[in-house]
């Protein structure tokens, strides 16, 4: 009878380390297969989100091109306005007003220290007409400079001009892929925010016209830390406003007439902004 209890009891722990072994074999391979689907559905995550990645960014890309392909049309359009008056912050320290009718210009520089210099372009030739003052005894001097060899040089027409490049499309493109554009509303005007970053400027666009009405550019001169900063503020413009008086030269006769070449006075005045380079490391984008 022992010797019969004796031998169930073996074959029962038998019979338990067969069923132990078959347990954990199930064990192991229900963990595999658990592995393997989550690792699936991570592989499947990761590939979902890249192509959505990409779709949104080839989507992003198209929406930019379109809205710079649109601006840079408005521009071109404008430069055919021969009828306007322009206000804007030219310079850190200059407001520049324009007054356009057909070929005849005036180009009004108000400075922040109040001196006023008016640009004349009639029937094709330039006069700046300027009123200095002394500041020792406060005598105000009435001068011209008329310029010879003005050929067709036209002022800068202040309204905003068609990019130079001869290859619009490449410009179009590289403007899309280099800023970041956003919807904002800028004093009551629905506008996008063009942030180029290399360049270190914002354009604000009205939405309505995609037509530039804010400018921001910063920089930094040669040799120098200091960052200056031209902001246009909100553009102040009126076409088919201007008349031939607002154009017209004024009577010289109490002026102090001068002649000068045109292209040494270009060279004299200008030769400044060849010094200016930009910085890009104080960006822009949140102005």
């Amino acid at each position: 009878m022992d010797e019969e209890l004796e031998k169930n009891k073996n074959s029962n722990q038998e019979e338990g380390k067969r069923y132990k072994h078959i347990s954990e074999k199930k064990k192991v391979t229900f963990s595999a297969k658990k592995f393997s689907r989550f690792l699936f559905f991570i592989i499947v995550l990761v590939a979902v989100i890249f192509a959505t990645n990409r779709v949104t960014q080839s989507l992003i890309d198209k929406r930019d091109e379109k809205i710079v392909r649109k601006v840079f049309a408005k521009a071109d359009e404008d430069k055919n306005i021969t009828n306007y008056y322009e206000k804007k912050r030219w310079s850190v320290d200059t407001v520049r007003e324009t007054w356009r009718k057909d070929n005849n210009y005036l180009v009004q520089d108000t400075k922040d220290d109040g001196t006023v210099y008016q640009t004349y372009f009639v029937d094709g030739i330039y006069y700046v007409v300027r009123d200095i003052r002394d500041d020792i005894n406060g005598v105000i001097t009435k001068k011209v400079t008329k310029m010879t060899n003005a050929g067709e040089k036209l002022p800068s027409p202040g309204l905003q001009e068609s990019n130079p490049s001869n290859d619009i499309e490449t410009e179009i493109k590289k403007w899309a892929k280099e800023s970041k554009i956003t919807s904002i509303k800028l004093e009551d005007i629905d506008c996008y925010q063009i942030y180029i970053k290399k360049a270190n400027e914002v354009f604000f666009v009205d939405k309505s016209n995609y037509r530039a009405i804010r400018e921001i550019k910063r920089y930094k001169e040669e040799n120098s830390e200091e960052i200056k900063t031209i902001d246009t503020g909100i553009i102040e413009l009126k076409i088919d406003a201007v008349t031939d008086q607002d154009v017209a030269l004024p009577d010289l006769s109490g002026y102090d007439v001068s002649e000068v070449d045109l292209n040494e006075y270009l060279q004299e005045q200008y030769s400044g902004n060849a010094n200016e380079t930009q910085d890009n490391s104080t960006t822009i984008e949140n102005q």
